[in-house]
């Protein structure tokens, strides 16, 4: 299942005002569809044996449930503004993949919701912030580990999909095969990063990697220096001219409350001057969530990486780029 040749199809569907709705994949375990109402707005659909009792998905999104001849449930999600076209398919697209091979205990409703509820948060607008000059390095870290090292191999738009950080993900990439990878920035001369919550590095029953980049700010015309602006740029050059896919790159950045326009996050570079990537093991010497006591709910601390030369996979220079 393509993004491209389902857009076609339903954007001819939707020319057309045809009440035909397509399955976007039948042998999918949920019954999926994508068509158009007698308005031409585009439609997506899905069939339960019960009503999931969802709320409207964003204010451009609306949702209805309503009960079928043969007991069955159908919930239609219904775009008011067809110029979020685009952003629409690749929310059908991104729902139907994530829910096509569930992991077990999770079924595909539950994968299914829990995607939908992401995209719900994604959806949600979030006024521009300007960020601290730490969550920029962060941010900066993430995109640069993401076309360097996450997914150097891999086309750019499986990449955005797995993009989870923006969408409140414990980790930064998650990917359906089940690895996952954490990104963290320091300074070149710092030795220490910061990890948000017990379940961030627990490795789980996952398999999870920690990429830590060593950015030190510079200049832009610094040989090698490169912005938030630079890096997003660069993304959206590797999609191509797939505009749901542009879109959906646009809608994680904004998801930050990062607003591009502002000069500041074209005029803060960076230098890459180390790259480290960790495989994070049953042995690495991380908290775990089920070994935090009943009563802590929420836990933050510091590691220093200069005691984990037994997990480097991957220790590159400033020559990495």
């Amino acid at each position: 299942m393509q993004t491209d040749d389902v857009q076609d199809q339903w954007s001819r569907l939707c020319s057309e005002k045809s009440p035909a709705k397509k399955y976007f994949d039948p042998g999918h375990p949920l019954e999926l569809l994508f068509g158009s109402d007698d308005r031409g707005r585009a439609v997506m659909a899905l069939i339960t044996p019960e009503d999931p009792a969802l709320d409207d998905l964003s204010r451009d999104v609306s949702t209805y449930s309503s009960r079928r001849e043969d007991g069955r449930w159908a919930t239609t999600w219904t775009l008011g503004d067809q110029s979020l076209f685009p952003t629409f398919v690749r929310l059908g697209v991104d729902l139907v993949h994530r829910s096509a091979a569930p992991t077990p205990p999770r079924t595909a409703i539950d994968e299914f919701l829990l995607a939908l509820a992401q995209w719900q948060v994604l959806l949600r607008p979030r006024p521009a912030k300007r960020l601290t000059l730490e969550r920029l390095r962060g941010l900066v870290a993430e995109l640069w580990a993401g076309e360097t090292v996450v997914g150097a191999d891999m086309p750019r738009a499986e990449l955005v999909r797995a993009w989870s950080g923006p969408l409140g993900g414990v980790q930064d990439y998650t990917f359906p095969s089940g690895h996952v990878w954490e990104v963290k920035a320091k300074r070149s001369k710092a030795t220490t990063v910061k990890v948000s919550s017990a379940e961030q590095l627990d490795p789980a029953d996952k398999s999870l990697h920690l990429v830590v980049l060593d950015l030190d700010e510079r200049s832009g015309e610094f040989d090698g220096a490169r912005s938030l602006v630079d890096l997003v740029q660069t993304w959206r050059e590797a999609l191509g001219a797939d505009p749901a896919e542009r879109h959906l790159l646009d809608l994680l950045i904004s998801r930050l409350g990062v607003d591009l326009s502002d000069p500041y996050y074209e005029d803060t570079c960076f230098t890459l001057q180390h790259t480290t990537v960790f495989r994070v093991d049953g042995d690495f010497p991380s908290l775990r969530a089920a070994e935090m006591p009943s009563p802590v709910s929420a836990v933050r601390y510091q590691f220093d990486v200069r005691g984990l030369e037994a997990w480097i996979v991957e220790d590159e220079g400033a020559d990495h780029e």
